[in-house]
C-alpha cells in the first residue's frame, strides 16, 4: 500500500475535527437597522493591494435564517452584529485569499464564488462524531481556497453556498493547509457562529479560476510519480474494497473509472472517507481531480487520489457543463480507450 494510501487516514482524522472558537471577532457594540453596502467595508492596509476597488463591491443579500429570530427587543442578533453599521474599529476588513494569514485580525472578510461544493460527510475521533462539509471558493484574482463547515454550519449554509454563488465569508477561523493545498496554502473553516451571506454580483464579478486540467489523452505521455489535474466524468464506481497496509492496518479502497470528450478511460483509486462515502450516485457527474498522482504499474495507468490530492464535486465551471452535454449525447454502447504510453 502506497505511503499516501497510510496517510489518508491520519489525514481524515485531522480534517474531520470541528474549529475550536479562538480567534474569534469580538461582538461590534452599535448597531443600526437595514442592510449595510459592502461599500462601507474597508479594504486591507494600504501596503497590500486589491484588485477590488471599494466603488463598485456588492451589497450583501442576508441569508435565510434557518431558525426563527427569538432576541428580545433591542438585544444584539447575529444579523446586526454583521450588518450594522459599526465603529471603525470594528468594522470588517476585506482581503483577498493572499493577504490572509493565521495573524491578519479576526474582523478579516472575503468576498468569493463557490466554485464546488462536495458532499456531506461523517465523521468519527476521540472527541465524539459530527459532519461536515466541504467547498473550494475562488477570488477576484483568480486563486482558490478550500473551506470547510462543521456541524451546526452544515445546516445552516449548505444550501447559502451554491455553486457559482458569491458569497461574503466572516467569523471564521483561518488556518494553514494542511491537506491539500489549490492554489494558496490556507483555509478557512466555519461553524455555528460563523457568517456566510449571498452577495448581489451587479458590480462585483469573479471570473472562473484558470486550473489548467489536463484532458485524459494527454496523459499518454506521462510518467509514474507525475502530479496531474484532470477535469472529467464519473463514468463507473467500483464496490468498496478493504485492504491492509504493510503495518496491518485495515484501509478502504474503491476504484473508479473517468472518462472525457477525447474518448478516453482512465481509473482513479480512492483511499479512506473518500472510498466510502463514494457511490453509485456520482455516476455521471463531472469530477475535478487536482494535485493526484500519476501511477504506471504494470502497464496500467491510473491515478491515485492521495493526501495532497483534492477532489471538486460538480465544479461550476465551463468546461464541466461542456462535458456533461457531450456526455449525455453518448450512445448507450459507446466506447472508450485505455490510457496507453
Amino acid at each position: 500500500m502506497s505511503a499516501n494510501a497510510q496517510q489518508e487516514m491520519s489525514s481524515n482524522a485531522s480534517l474531520a475535527s470541528p474549529p475550536s472558537v479562538s480567534q474569534r471577532p469580538s461582538t461590534p457594540t452599535q448597531s443600526c437597522p437595514g442592510n449595510v453596502s459592502a461599500d462601507s467595508m474597508p479594504t486591507c492596509s494600504d501596503n497590500t493591494s486589491t484588485s477590488e476597488t471599494q466603488d463598485h463591491e456588492p451589497t450583501i443579500v442576508p441569508a435565510k435564517s434557518s431558525t426563527a429570530n427569538t432576541a428580545p427587543i433591542g438585544a444584539r442578533t447575529k444579523v446586526d452584529q454583521v450588518e450594522g453599521i459599526v465603529p471603525k474599529t470594528n468594522s470588517r476588513t476585506r482581503y483577498l485569499f493572499k493577504q490572509l494569514t493565521t495573524g491578519v485580525p479576526a474582523t478579516w472578510v472575503f468576498f468569493a464564488r463557490v466554485l464546488a461544493r462536495n458532499p456531506v460527510r461523517e465523521y468519527q475521533n476521540l472527541h465524539g462524531g459530527g459532519k461536515f462539509l466541504e467547498a473550494f471558493v475562488s477570488d477576484t484574482a483568480g486563486d482558490v481556497i478550500r473551506i470547510t463547515l462543521f456541524n451546526t454550519a452544515v445546516d445552516q449554509f449548505r444550501d447559502v453556498i451554491e455553486p457559482g454563488i458569491t458569497c461574503s465569508f466572516s467569523m471564521g477561523r483561518l488556518k494553514p493547509s494542511t491537506r491539500s493545498v489549490v492554489t494558496v496554502p490556507l483555509e478557512a473553516t466555519f461553524d455555528g457562529v460563523s457568517e456566510i451571506r449571498k452577495i448581489s454580483t451587479d458590480q462585483f464579478n469573479i471570473v472562473e479560476p484558470s486550473l489548467h486540467p489536463a484532458v485524459l489523452s494527454a496523459f499518454k505521455d506521462t510518467t509514474h510519480g507525475s502530479t496531474v489535474t484532470t477535469l472529467a466524468v464519473v463514468h463507473v464506481v467500483d464496490g468498496l474494497k478493504r485492504v491492509k497496509t504493510k503495518k496491518g492496518a485495515p484501509l478502504e479502497k474503491r476504484d473508479f473509472l473517468v472518462v472525457d470528450d477525447t474518448d478516453t478511460k482512465l481509473v482513479c483509486t480512492s483511499w479512506g472517507m473518500l472510498a466510502r462515502n463514494l457511490s453509485d450516485g456520482v455516476q455521471g457527474q463531472v469530477i475535478m481531480i487536482f494535485k493526484g498522482q500519476f501511477s504506471d504499474y504494470n502497464e496500467t495507468r491510473s491515478v491515485n487520489i492521495g493526501v495532497p490530492t483534492s477532489v471538486l464535486f460538480e465544479p461550476a465551471l465551463t468546461r464541466a457543463q461542456q462535458l456533461l452535454s457531450w456526455y449525455s449525447s453518448l450512445a448507450p454502447n459507446h466506447s472508450f480507450s485505455l490510457v496507453h504510453a
